[in-house]
């Protein structure tokens, strides 16, 4: 499924798939993890920016924009794609949740494509749903998740002790 990312190459649109799943192929096909790349790339810190910008399209377009295809672009194409393929990968990305200021431990940590998708396997999202939801969607989930079943409260020192009436509710009694 599509979620209406597209890109104009040579005055024709091409369908760019947004959704989690693209993560899933690039990875499959590349053997190197996506999300990591990714990050590099919005950073500024891509080794290779515009083979990883071209990789990207090939895996979102589904195998219709072939790298190949690019050899001879010119520097102006080669930015017009590095552009809007670098908006459309800021848009999959954006959630609708505020991000809470994270801890110094967390602050730096990776996130891989592979732990991103366990973290909402865990929370109850399936394999299927990287066809339905973006990045954002998907993170969006895992922290409403959290907010529902108090995951990560206790680091923040929003638990209490129990008292016996809670003992008490929790019993029936």
């Amino acid at each position: 499924m599509n979620l209406g990312a597209r890109i104009t190459i040579n005055g024709s649109e091409v369908p760019l798939n947004s959704n989690m799943s693209w993560l899933i192929d690039y990875e499959r096909a590349f053997h190197e993890d996506a999300l990591s790349l990714m990050y590099a790339l919005l950073k500024g810190e891509a080794e290779n920016p515009i083979e990883l910008v071209l990789r990207f399209l090939y895996v979102m377009s589904d195998g219709k924009l072939r790298i190949e295809e690019f050899k001879e672009a010119s520097e102006s194409d080669f930015l017009y794609l590095y552009q809007e393929t670098r908006q459309i990968l800021v848009d999959s990305m954006t959630t609708r949740t505020k991000a809470s200021k994270q801890d110094s431990k967390t602050e730096n940590a990776q996130v891989t494509t592979l732990a991103m998708i366990a973290s909402g396997i865990r929370r109850g999202l399936t394999l299927a749903d990287t066809d339905r939801l973006t990045m954002g969607m998907w993170i969006d989930y895992c922290i409403e998740h959290n907010n529902l079943t108090g995951v990560g409260r206790a680091e923040k020192g929003e638990t209490r002790t129990a008292t016996q009436a809670d003992f008490d509710r929790f019993k029936g009694g």
